[in-house]
């Protein structure tokens, strides 16, 4: 499967390229998720994935960016937005002196032009993604994250044991940073573990439903399950899942390990409500196993020092970041500044963290809202209630083994989000690779053929 292979790759590059940041990265990064996502439209043998209503609603987000870049006459821009030309008067020469006639609602028109390419790519690879995808493919692709999530977690534990500063044993960490594995920082790290867990433990449950269906969990039943092919790819992925949970529980992110307890407890909550046999008892006992297993690994006390250490004047400390935030949401509540502008908006609007830039709000969710205003807002709203749908649907005509990894791939969703709010690791634009293709699975058209 050259296109899964494909997947696999760019995935691999988003996540082991630091999280590709830099233009070096993202640049490739955008190229092959953008023709991916061609190419998985046009090869895509599902007729109904994706649905029409999400398509709509990601096409007026795309134009309500659109919109911001249309150059508009001044006297149009003090009317929609009339805290933006103070604003350019102070960033712009030749604004300054008059010399402008026509300004678009982006305060920074390149940088807002970089952010709709990175939209459009991410769409192309998500939308790809869910009409490639069938019920064989998807439990390929839930395989191979798998692999990739180990290896991932791998890396990061080890680095973790041997840290001598520096990324890799020779990338420089210039202007500091809490890093884990490749990632700068540790909160960027466990986003990505937020999606990838959730899909591998979906997996991981999804072989375990298939291994174990019309079987009681009697101990006759249950050793005869452990000397199947099955089992052992279970056992396989169950202890991939043991690593990717202990590497995330490791880099002590609160908000990562906040959502990560949100995750394990919607997984158990699922898993409570089947019907007893030996897929219950098996899973439930698997995810008992795990908790206790990385939390004797961390230790108690170090988990509980960690939420105890929270410092009103740290530079992390969200509600003054949040604060400046929602000054600039307040001048600019219809059009926003322009996607991607916020690191330009709090050159002027930033008091917190005196001797800081701040280029990040530390929540995705306030952040749209100051660059999107309710221009974006609006659809945007549109789009997530149309991704809601679509999943609910998929849900519903999911039968057998498939309802786990689609499930899966829905809380991590859910997880990612719930960081979100905290935090701004879908930013990373290797993150974002991994949201647009657990995104994809959540929808995907998973009926037996």
């Amino acid at each position: 499967m050259l296109w899964l292979s494909g997947v696999l790759v760019i995935l691999a590059w988003g996540v082991g390229a630091f999280g590709s940041p830099y233009p070096w990265a993202y640049f490739p990064l955008l190229i092959a998720s953008a023709a991916l996502g061609i190419v998985g439209l046009w090869l895509g043998e599902s007729k109904s994935a994706p649905g029409a209503r999400l398509a709509a609603g990601f096409l007026l987000v795309a134009l309500g960016v659109g919109a911001q870049l249309v150059p508009i006459p001044l006297s149009l821009l003090d009317a929609l937005s009339p805290n933006a030309a103070p604003l350019l008067n102070q960033q712009s020469l030749q604004f300054s002196l008059g010399e402008s006639r026509y300004h678009s609602l982006s305060i920074d028109s390149s940088r807002s032009q970089l952010g709709l390419a990175f939209f459009g790519a991410f769409s192309l690879l998500l939308f790809g993604t869910a009409r490639f995808l069938r019920r064989e493919s998807a439990n390929r692709l839930a395989g191979a994250l798998a692999m990739l999530g180990a290896t991932v977690a791998t890396v990061g534990i080890v680095q973790r044991a041997v840290f001598n500063g520096k990324i890799y044993g020779f990338w420089e960490l210039v202007q500091g940073g809490t890093p884990f594995g490749p990632f700068v920082n540790r909160n960027h790290f466990a986003g990505w573990m937020l999606m990838g867990i959730p899909v591998v433990l979906g997996y991981f449950l999804a072989l375990v439903s298939r291994g174990t269906r019309g079987k009681t969990s009697s101990l006759r039943d249950l050793v005869l399950w452990f000397g199947t092919e099955r089992a052992s790819q279970a056992m396989l992925t169950g202890f991939a899942i043991l690593v990717m949970v202990l590497s995330l529980v490791l880099t002590l992110s609160r908000s990562g390990m906040i959502a990560l307890s949100v995750a394990l407890l919607v997984a158990g909550a699922t898993v409570a409500r089947q019907p007893a046999g030996a897929q219950r008892s098996l899973s439930a006992g698997y995810l008992i196993f795990v908790v206790a297993a990385v939390v004797s690994w961390v230790g108690v006390g170090e988990i509980t020092a960690r939420f105890a250490q929270v410092d009103v004047t740290s530079i992390n400390e969200r509600p003054a970041i949040w604060a400046d935030t929602v000054r600039i949401v307040r001048d600019f509540w219809l059009t926003g500044t322009g996607l991607n502008t916020y690191g330009v908006s709090t050159l002027f609007y930033q008091r917190s963290s005196p001797g800081y830039h701040l280029r990040e709000a530390h929540s995705d969710f306030l952040q749209l809202a100051a660059e999107g205003g309710l221009l974006l807002g609006i659809p945007i709203a549109i789009a997530i209630v149309a991704f809601v749908r679509a999943v609910r649907q998929r849900l519903s005509e999911d039968v057998g083994s498939i309802w786990w990894i689609r499930m899966g791939a829905t809380t991590g969703l859910i997880a990612i989000a719930l960081q979100s709010v905290v935090e701004f690791s879908l930013q990373m634009p290797g993150n974002a690779a991994m949201f647009a293709v657990v995104a994809g699975l959540a929808i995907h058209d998973g009926r037996r053929v």
